[in-house]
């Protein structure tokens, strides 16, 4: 019987039309993942290296939730749909042979229809439109991600919505089910910072333990095991049983075993499970019989049709708000609002720091999951209001009822719309929580307002459209398979995919409107009005047509509803179409010219097409000999109220070639209005381009000079929402609009794939090499001299780099003039906002901090920090050549946390002026970004590199030593912690996604997981090994040799010979390792055990590895010999809780040359805690094992 029952079950999913959807939807996906999609891949990782299927397949389970669930209802919930139920229990069928045979044949239907997708990514690896990207093609990895994450993900998923399927015997609470498994995934993502999330906040170790247990996809497990993978491991290793990825399986598995046996026993023959409640008898009087008086039932007037809306609507709502799935949905939005608020304001952030609960920051948080669970909400009860009268064979008597269609059509329509913003209402709730539980005050009520205006108009959008399919669809579940394959495909950011990338067939995509406390909405308003407008206008359309197709009784069928569509127009109603649709029409049309004619839309076709047509024009121009600028002036004036600025700059230029020059290509960012060139006449223009060809009336010698000016003007008009040009808190980089006096190789295409598509040569491999370091750098580039006038408006400050020479306010505009006194990097910028001023002095420098006038809680700590920072600098690498540090706030939507400019530094708003200064005792997030940022002062400015391999790490590497050593004198040990924890995850963590081959230290490349990662460590390394008095000697005598030229010389090499003279000669090759070579560590403590001595103290005893490897050219990790030394720490409280002047017990340097050492050190007092290197001076993957509690 049970063999014939699962044959049954087979036939009857096989024969379903959502199987072939499902089967078809998954097969072409995983065929076109490797025929020509990506996903998450690099150059240098191979499209199906075990790595990326793993992470395909992995991820695209999350999506097997919807075809399981449909699986599942139609296995149980069937025979109550077809009201066979008691048909079926009074069979002579055993429950066990039902239960096991429906759970067999939901299972295998469903793993049979998801493995389709590993079926077609396999072949579509022998059609691909990239075959270099594609290893040989290797059966046993396909076998072995699917038994690892396909075959445990589908029984998980298949066994919990069975369950729930089975006891409940509702399709909601299946739905709900699928909702929270999905739930369950998006907190494990948020906790544990998962790569599928928009953060690069690095996971604690607990955090990573706890969300790898808890995913059911597995997905966290197999991020924790594959995070630090580098290109060559993702090319070459599969996911492996081991460790969390292995006990998460085995979790997950017996939760689902157990669950499916609890079902069983719990599972009834009964009809729906039904518990019979005893009736108590009641005693009725007699009453006198009296005579029937028909009721007047039909009702005309406006105020009971109305009265009679609001009853359905409250009806409707209180059928759903007071039922389980709602409330349980709820209370799964409350979860997700309190962890991604909790997890990002509270110890989220980089280091691990807390922001100020600003109602902005909030907003923004609670925003990003709410659209996904809105439109869950939206899909499912759209197709449960529209059919439930049929689902309970209600509706014949609805249908009877003597209320309006408009009243019934009106409630289901007002219902569900009422419930995404009942989301929102609860999120603000949550927010403000928070806000006060902060001790927050500021609560902006307006912009919490403003959420069901921006947050609300897509979902009300897409609530409308669900309900408009589910009263043309003949069922429910396609209605819900259509409504959202059309938002989730047309609406969302898989729309480009397709090719659909016009705001105005993004399917209910409003723009994004982004708010900052320094500017407000700013420009974003103007194209979220037009773009609601123009929604809300096809809402109305759409509402207006399902209501006319409303018939109701037994026959109207979709056909009689169309043919009925025709007939019966009201007046009003041919009003109310023509006027939504001229609306439509109207506001699609302001879309329109805004985007594509104040503003050149341009696809992502068309910017690849640009790119081409840039390189096969100017190309030719690449190999002229470029002028560089010597002296520049500018007069730029900053319109802030009409978003415009214009720039009138006049440059002298030097030719510092060894050739004459006779030819100029200019290739501007910005469009010119004028430009002209001292004894040149223009040969050529590009209108397309905007680009100049000049040509020298006598050509220009080595050395000569001669004067170039241009004027431009740019605004910001139409839909564009530029951030540097705003109502307050403008911040115009000069080479945002400077034109480069040659051609771009930067306008480009770099992908080698559509190169080869398009026809055009391979770009030359830029490989480092020592002998560039000597040769003449591409880009000559140097100090120069600098002059401003900027204006702004009379109620805002303006500033540039350089000493402010003159103040003067003419024509209702404030006008400053400003001058360096000497030469300065041409890294140069220009502010403009309604700033307050504070002042303070530091031996005759003023430290100057513009900020917006809400956002003065840091500024005593930025005092603080400038001072202590300009003492060390000047005493340790020489003096500060500027007269000023200012210190100036922009507005958040800069994607940095500061930017240094010669004797000015902006810093961005939410991630400085908002942190909260909860643990500044051992680390002060804020003085460590001022820190670092007034570093840069000598390590950018005063000392600049040579253009060339390895000049990053004399900005940025020595930026984090100085910050370094400063925070440690000022905050202890602790600190160092922090900087380490943080350069060391982020060093493995981006390393694993790179695009190119990993560079030693003195040959990199802009790669920023070396420069704000490995040039931490190392620097930290050299400190400890030979001492911060001679390191900072070496840097002083750099500073002295190369600072004050003109043109930048400093290379690494120079670097290396200096700190060789001062380091004894046995670290020699150990230094040359840390530099020239890629060595990484795995360093732990096995074992420590501690002995009490007779003189009372302790006999310490630990049991250590030290492991060293290199990454050789193939990418491959390989072990090598060990010798060197590396610091034990014993410790009272944990290293990170090393305040200033608190004792460390033991800290000392023991020299290893085996991979296995025992040490023993005797101490006054039992330590708490054992470690080897606690303050990350090496390189190590796993730093969790370095300490132990003893």
């Amino acid at each position: 019987m049970f063999l014939q029952l699962f044959k049954f079950e087979w036939r009857y999913h096989f024969k379903q039309l959502s199987f072939y959807i499902f089967s078809t939807l998954f097969f072409f996906l995983g065929f076109y993942m490797s025929f020509a999609g990506s996903l998450g891949e690099t150059d240098l990782v191979n499209s199906n290296a075990p790595y990326q299927i793993s992470f395909f397949t992995g991820v695209f389970s999350l999506g097997a939730v919807f075809a399981i669930m449909f699986f599942c209802i139609q296995a149980i919930i069937r025979d109550r749909n077809c009201n066979i139920e008691g048909i079926i229990y009074s069979s002579p069928v055993k429950k066990r042979e039902l239960y096991w045979s429906r759970f067999l044949g939901a299972f295998l239907i469903s793993l049979l229809c998801y493995s389709l997708i590993v079926v077609g990514f396999c072949l579509g690896t022998f059609f691909t439109k990239n075959p270099e990207k594609m290893a040989a093609f290797e059966p046993y990895h396909y076998l072995h991600i699917w038994s690892i994450l396909v075959l445990p993900n589908l029984f998980i998923l298949t066994a919990i919505l069975f369950s729930l399927a089975a006891l409940s015997r509702k399709a909601l609470i299946v739905y709900l089910g699928a909702i929270m498994v999905y739930a369950l995934y998006w907190g494990c993502s948020i906790f544990f910072n998962s790569p599928m999330l928009a953060q690069a906040v690095p996971p604690s170790p607990q955090n990573m333990e706890i969300a790898a247990l808890l995913d059911p996809f597995g997905l966290s497990a197999f991020f924790e095991q594959t995070m630090y993978w580098t290109p060559f491991q993702k090319n070459n290793e599969l996911p492996a049983y081991t460790g969390f990825l292995l006990w998460n399986r085995i979790i997950w598995i017996c939760i689902a075993v157990i669950l499916l046996v609890l079902t069983y026993k719990n599972f009834s023959f009964m009809k729906g499970s039904v518990k019979v409640k005893k009736v108590k008898k009641i005693d009725t009087p007699n009453v006198d019989s009296i005579t029937y008086i028909p009721v007047l039932t039909s009702v005309t007037s406006k105020k009971a049709k109305w009265l009679h809306c609001i009853a359905l609507i409250k009806l409707e709502l209180a059928s759903i708000i007071k039922s389980l799935p709602f409330m349980t949905i709820l209370l799964l939005w409350l979860v997700i609002a309190v962890t991604e608020i909790y997890g990002s304001i509270v110890d989220g952030g980089t280091y691990h720091e807390s922001l100020l609960p600003a109602t902005y920051l909030l907003i923004g948080l609670i925003s990003e999951p709410l659209p996904f669970l809105g439109l869950i909400i939206i899909i499912f009860y759209s197709g449960e209001l529209v059919w439930k009268e049929r689902s309970f064979n209600f509706h014949e008597i609805i249908d009877a009822t003597p209320v309006a269609n408009a009243m019934l059509f009106l409630s289901k329509y007002v219902a569900l719309l009422l419930l995404p913003l009942l989301l929102i209402v609860v999120g603000i709730v949550v927010a403000i929580t928070f806000q006060i539980l902060g001790n927050y005050q500021d609560f902006k009520w307006y912009q919490y307002m403003g959420m069901f205006y921006f947050n609300g108009t897509e979902l009300l959008f897409y609530g409308i459209l669900a309900l408009f399919i589910q009263y043309i669809m003949p069922n429910k579940y396609l209605g819900m398979v259509l409504s959202g394959v059309l938002i989730f495909l047309l609406g969302s950011s898989l729309s480009s995919i397709i090719g659909i990338e016009h705001p105005l067939l993004q399917l209910g995509r409003t723009f994004l409107v982004s708010y900052v406390d320094m500017n407000g909405y700013g420009s974003y308003l103007y194209r979220f009005h037009w773009s609601a407008v123009y929604w809300m206008s096809l809402a109305g359309i759409l509402v207006f047509l399902a209501y006319k197709l409303l018939r109701r009784g037994e026959h109207s069928t979709l056909n009689s509803k169309i043919g009925s569509f025709f007939t019966g127009w009201k007046k009003g109603e041919r009003i109310f179409v023509i006027g939504f649709f001229f609306f439509f029409i109207g506001s699609g049309s302001v879309i329109f010219y805004n985007s594509n004619v104040t503003n050149k839309y341009i696809s992502t076709n068309d910017q690849l097409d640009l790119a081409e047509a840039y390189e096969r024009k100017f190309k030719k121009y690449d190999n002229l000999k470029e002028l560089y600028p010597i002296d520049l002036k500018t007069e730029v004036a900053i319109y802030p109220n009409l978003n415009k600025y214009t720039v009138n700059a006049n440059y002298i230029l030097e030719n510092k070639s060894s050739e004459l020059v006779d030819k100029i290509f200019i290739s501007p960012r910005e469009p010119l209005d004028s430009v002209s060139i001292e004894g040149a006449i223009l040969v050529a223009s590009d209108e397309q381009f905007g680009t100049f060809l000049f040509e020298l009336k006598s050509p220009l010698g080595p050395g000569e000079r001669i004067h170039f000016q241009y004027n431009l003007t740019v605004v910001n008009d139409g839909f564009e929402t530029r951030k540097d040009i705003v109502n307050n808190g403008s911040y115009i980089l000069h080479s945002s609009f400077t034109p480069s006096l040659g051609y771009r190789p930067s306008m480009e295409l770099k992908d080698p794939l559509e190169r080869k598509r398009r026809g055009l040569p391979k770009r030359p491999i830029e490989t480092g090499d020592e002998k560039e370091l000597h040769g003449k750098p591409y880009n000559r580039i140097g100090k120069l001299n600098f002059e401003t006038i900027v204006s702004t408006n009379s109620d805002q400050i303006a500033i540039a780099p350089g000493k402010l020479i003159r103040k003067w306010t003419q024509n209702n505009r404030n006008y400053y003039h400003y001058k360096p006194r000497q030469k300065v990097t041409p890294l140069l910028g220009y502010f403009s906002a309604g700033y307050k001023v504070h002042e303070d002095t530091y031996r005759g420098i003023n430290i100057e901090q513009y900020y917006h006038p809400e956002h003065e809680m840091n500024i005593a700590s930025v005092a603080k920090a400038s001072r202590q920072t300009l003492e060390y600098c000047i005493q340790n690498f020489g003096s500060y050549p500027y007269a000023h540090i200012r210190i100036a706030e922009i507005p958040a939507y800069w994607p940095f946390g500061g930017q240094a400019l010669p004797g000015t530094i902006s810093m961005v708003e939410d991630q400085f002026y908002l942190i909260k200064q909860s643990n500044a005792r051992v680390f002060d997030l804020v003085a460590k970004r001022t820190i670092h940022e007034i570093a840069h002062q000598w390590w950018g400015h005063i000392l600049t590199p040579k253009i060339t391999y390895g000049g990053g790490f004399f900005m940025e590497g020595l930026a984090k030593y100085t910050e370094a050593v400063i925070m440690e004198k000022k905050y202890g040990k602790g600190a160092l912690w922090n900087l380490s924890e943080y350069s060391n995850n982020r060093y493995f963590t981006e390393r694993s996604y790179s695009t190119k081959a990993e560079p030693p230290v003195y040959l990199s490349d802009g790669e920023s997981y070396l420069l704000y990662g490995k040039d931490y460590t190392v620097m930290l390394a050299l400190k400890e090994l030979v001492g911060e008095a001679k390191i900072n000697t070496v840097l002083k005598k750099i500073v002295e040799q190369y600072g004050d030229k003109d043109e930048f010389e400093v290379t690494t090499l120079h670097f290396l010979e200096e700190v060789y003279r001062i380091t004894p000669k046995k670290y020699h090759e150990l230094i040359n390792d840390w530099f020239k070579k890629i060595i990484t560590y795995d360093l732990k403590v096995k074992n420590s055990f501690y002995k009490k001595l007779s003189d009372g103290r302790y006999g310490i005893t630990l049991e250590v590895e030290t492991k060293r490897f290199e990454t050789i050219n193939t990418g491959e990790d390989v072990e090598i010999e060990i010798n060197e030394p590396i610091q034990i720490g014993l410790f009272h409280k944990h290293p990170k809780d090393v305040g200033a002047g608190e004792e460390v017990l033991h800290l000392q340097d023991y020299n290893f040359n085996t991979n296995q050492s025992k040490i023993y050190i005797v101490v006054d007092r039992l330590p708490n805690y054992v470690s080897i290197d606690p303050y990350g001076t090496r390189l190590d993957k796993n730093r969790v094992d370095n300490i132990k509690k003893l």
